[in-house]
């Protein structure tokens, strides 16, 4: 697995072994299978070059903020007693919704071993099979003592060994991201000496319980807000008499591993958890993320794998087993059936092993006792129909509808016949379970699984065969982060896309596509400034970045250059269709008394600015239109484009009132991109087009593209 090159020197004067033992040895551990499915030759190698990146900058900030000489080639691999250079470093591993993020850890603490570390923490979420899963994968080191601490009753017999082998071999410990289990960690690290050695710490899911979840009650000032940090934060990060994990590893660099980062990013600057440096995981080949569900061509145009159902499929599962699925459920099952058994057929192994079906349509326990009886009630009527040997039964045609869908992604699909045989044998084998708080097993069996859950089917849990989510989760207020964590469809699935779909309401489909796209920008901010300078985070306003008791992020915006902002949809409510005809005469003076459809009319900012307030829009799906704050940011763009802005109109025809991806694109949007100002978008919708209550009146749209070459504008939405 070389690369011909075994030691690299970074700017920090810290020079890398690249070619260690452990690392060596781990890589040929994941090759044969160790673990795991055994992993190729071309995907160990973009492993390995992760790993090492990582390990780069975490060489770079020890040196830099915690003490020379110590870790890398020719590094003491002990801790002196010396105080740090400054504080303790924070870096954050920035993957993707799975995306390979174990392994990276894995072969990025292996590589980490044979450069003088050798103390690592690993933190897990508190779901024990999950930390099960991490722990068994972790086996794939060659070297190190691994420990787990679900096993922990053993560690005090073992202490002595422990200590004997720690500054030879090293140490990793997983351990959950429970009070109790990081007290006891931390007693054992005491025990062994830890301290006295270079350390790392890996905090998986690093924004999901390592955050004080105190810091919003603290800094509000009020009487009864909390006097201390919470528990899980005070046992990992600072507690007051010295018993955390980053106070006991005097001489450590802390890395935080999430797919979710907003909360860490914004975090305040003085933080002990705001990354200081950031790594970007980039996918291997066959990894399918947002760019292949929720796409334009997805959430526009109806394109596989995504499948609208209606906007009150929510409300008929409500109404409770007597009512039956409501459609779209029905289509899921349908064409989950259809692409398993087409799956049999194609390749037959797959008749011994688990295929998936996902339900998440609520957190809610008693909802997910409900939805499963309904699944069981639909997949017993459709039994019985098969049996009696039915063929126009309203199950069966369901059938049907499956196998139409299913060849837009596989025109040669086996024959239907072929198909429903396979249905009909694997069926009666079937199994619906509930996988929550009450009740969460996590070993899907060998046969049809028609998974039921909430919040446990999101961070961590992998559904090996997932071929279909019906999705309804929603809230008033979403947080992106949990939305997006919730996507158990990516991961490494191409050649199970044409089996694939994701059912679920237009609306939340444009709720994952602005999710998508503000972690697209946020990894290109990253990539640009490598994690070190002040980062932004888009929000819309159903959409938090993160829970508010970490931090309040509805107060935080930005705009960037050759930003194209726009409301998710119009508002197509009484008053504002009342007033299309004074819109279009203060557009119309606008750009001095005549309309021309597609043209940049060069307009004084000031008066473009005076529009903003006069087009409506949809409040509830405002995305990042907020015309107060567009103002203030067009006011400060004056001097810089001579007071001159753009406006320009055309007419549009929409079947959906949403618009996810705006009404401008390809070559119009490009070309407002390069004007040399601001461009005020406007169209002019009839509404005929429309299928809602609103059909045939008439309706206004604003989008704004900002110039490419503006500085980013980061805001305070409250200020």
């Amino acid at each position: 697995m070389s690369d011909g090159t075994a030691k690299v020197v970074s700017k920090a004067r810290a020079e890398m072994e690249t070619d260690g033992p452990c690392l060596s040895g781990t890589l040929e551990q994941l090759q044969i299978g160790v673990a795991a499915k055994p992993m190729p030759e071309v995907a160990l190698a973009k492993v390995r070059t992760d790993a090492l990146g990582l390990l780069s900058k975490v060489l770079d900030s020890y040196a830099s903020q915690v003490a020379p000489g110590e870790v890398g080639v020719g590094g003491t691999a002990v801790a002196a007693n010396a105080p740090i250079i400054g504080r303790a470093p924070t870096g954050l591993l920035y993957g993707r919704v799975q995306s390979g993020k174990t392994v990276a850890m894995i072969t990025f603490c292996a590589a980490a071993i044979d450069n003088g570390f050798r103390v690592i923490v690993v933190l897990t979420s508190d779901f024990v099979k999950l930390v099960e899963q991490t722990a068994d994968r972790f086996a794939a080191l060659d070297g190190p003592l691994v420990k787990n601490v679900l096993q922990s009753d053993s560690w005090i017999d073992d202490q002595e060994h422990v200590r004997k082998h720690i500054g030879k071999h090293g140490v990793v410990f997983i351990c959950t991201k429970n009070q109790q289990r990081l007290s006891f960690l931390v007693d054992f690290l005491n025990a062994i000496g830890a301290a006295d050695y270079p350390a790392l710490v890996l905090d998986d899911e690093a924004d999901q319980a390592t955050l004080d979840t105190t810091v919003q009650a603290r800094s509000s000032g009020r009487k009864n807000a909390p006097k201390q940090p919470s528990a899980i934060h005070r046992k990992t990060v600072q507690d007051d008499e010295g018993q955390s994990i980053r106070q006991t590893l005097r001489h450590h660099v802390f890395v935080q591993v999430t797919a979710t980062p907003y909360a860490l990013l914004l975090q305040n600057v003085d933080s002990e958890l705001r990354p200081t440096f950031t790594h970007l995981l980039e996918p291997g080949a066959g990894y399918t993320g947002g760019e292949a569900f929720f796409d334009v061509a997805h959430v526009e145009h109806g394109a596989p794998p995504f499948v609208a159902v209606d906007e009150d499929e929510s409300t008929h599962i409500d109404g409770g087993s007597d009512a039956g699925p409501p459609l779209g459920l029905q289509q899921a099952l349908a064409f989950f059936l259809v692409a398993s058994g087409a799956q049999n057929v194609k390749d037959p192994g797959s008749r011994t092993s688990g295929q998936n079906f996902l339900c998440h349509t609520s957190q809610r326990t008693t909802e997910h006792a409900r939805v499963a009886e309904l699944i069981r009630s639909y997949l017993n009527r459709l039994s019985d129909d098969l049996e009696s040997g039915s063929s126009s039964s309203e199950t069966v045609m369901r059938l049907h509808w499956g196998y139409d869908e299913l060849r837009r992604t596989m025109p040669h699909a086996p024959a239907f016949e072929e198909v429903l045989e396979r249905i009909t044998k694997r069926l009666p084998r079937r199994e619906v379970p509930i996988v929550n708080s009450a009740n969460s097993p996590v070993d899907f069996g060998r046969q049809l699984n028609f998974i039921v859950g909430g919040n446990i089917l999101g961070r961590g849990l992998t559904i090996d065969n997932l071929l279909v989510t019906y999705y309804l989760r929603r809230a008033k207020v979403s947080q992106m982060d949990t939305v997006l964590q919730h996507a158990r469809m990516f991961g490494y699935r191409q050649a199970l896309m044409p089996y694939t779909r994701v059912f679920l309401p237009d609306s939340l489909g444009a709720r994952f596509h602005f999710i998508h796209n503000a972690e697209q920008s946020l990894r290109r901010q990253l990539a640009g400034s490598g994690g070190v300078a002040r980062v932004t985070v888009e929000t819309m306003s159903s959409l938090r970045a993160t829970r508010l008791n970490v931090l309040d992020t509805r107060h935080l915006a930005a705009y960037e250059p050759g930003g194209h902002i726009y409301p998710g949809a119009p508002d197509l409510g009484r008053k504002a269709l009342e007033r299309s005809q004074q819109i279009e005469l203060a557009i119309t003076a606008a750009v001095g008394g005549t309309l021309r459809e597609s043209m940049f009319e060069p307009v004084p900012l000031s008066r473009l600015m005076s529009l903003l307030d006069v087009l409506p829009f949809d409040e509830d799906l405002a995305n990042m239109w907020d015309p107060s704050m567009l103002g203030k940011v067009l006011e400060r763009l004056s001097a810089r484009y001579g007071d001159r802005g753009y406006i320009f109109y055309r007419a549009m025809r929409r079947r959906k009132p949403t618009l996810p991806t705006g009404a401008l694109s390809g070559d119009e949007l490009r070309d407002a991109r390069s004007q040399a100002g601001p461009v005020l978008c406007v169209f002019r919708d009839d509404g005929r087009a429309l299928t809602t209550k609103t059909s045939g009146r008439e309706y206004w749209y604003p989008s704004l593209v900002l110039p490419s070459d503006m500085p980013t504008q980061v805001f305070n939405t409250t200020s």
